[in-house]
């Protein structure tokens, strides 16, 4: 049975582990929220793609290839958790959980 992938919500933290990981790259930082992410992919990408671009495309429901703009409209980030749960008593959040807030 293949993995599920579940969709993250904006407010939601992701640590990125490797220090090559393309998250940290577009993140520019080691843990960071879902809209930063988002927000920081959005603006690398081409200003075009988010409007649109000229081109050409060809269906399944239609013969030959017709004109038109293509753009990227959304983007998610979806997370598909491996089978192991990390040990309530040795958690990787209880240094934040732990941290003051002044």
């Amino acid at each position: 049975m293949e993995k599920e992938f579940i969709k993250l919500n904006s407010d939601e933290v992701i640590h990125a582990i490797d220090n090559s990981s393309p998250l940290r790259q577009i993140a520019q930082a080691e843990t960071f929220k879902v809209e930063l992410f988002i927000q920081r992919l959005e603006k690398n990408i081409n200003k075009g793609l988010l409007e649109g671009v000229e081109c050409e495309v060809m269906t399944t429901d239609q013969t030959g290839w017709q004109k038109g703009k293509v753009r990227i409209k959304q983007i998610e980030l979806e997370f598909c958790p491996q089978s192991e749960v990390f040990d309530q008593d040795n958690s990787p959040l209880d240094e934040l959980r732990n941290t003051e807030v002044d």
